[in-house]
């Protein structure tokens, strides 16, 4: 049988593949809330989630606090860096 501190790390791990999966399959940063919205997960999950994606180095974040978005790490070897800063400002006008 499994134990309870088990079952919440694997409940934990799902919580960021469910995220990572949505972020992975848009071009655009999203906030907090949005990416809520999208994965089904309440907010403190996904924000949870996030910040253990962050510190892995999965995910990229722009903001503090409540005017944070987040997206994909930019991939530096394929890109040049002023489409890239393009885009990143692009991207909060969405």
């Amino acid at each position: 049988m499994a134990s309870a501190r088990a079952i919440k790390r694997q409940q934990a791990q799902t919580y960021r593949m469910r995220v990572l999966a949505v972020i992975e399959a848009t071009d655009t940063f999203h906030t907090g809330q949005q990416l809520a919205q999208l994965t089904g997960l309440t907010y403190k999950q996904t924000v949870d989630a996030l910040n253990a994606l962050n510190n892995l180095a999965k995910v990229a974040r722009t903001g503090r606090k409540f005017t944070a978005r987040w997206g994909k790490v930019p991939d530096p070897l394929d890109e040049n860096p002023v489409i890239a800063l393009e885009q990143a400002f692009r991207g909060f006008f969405k």
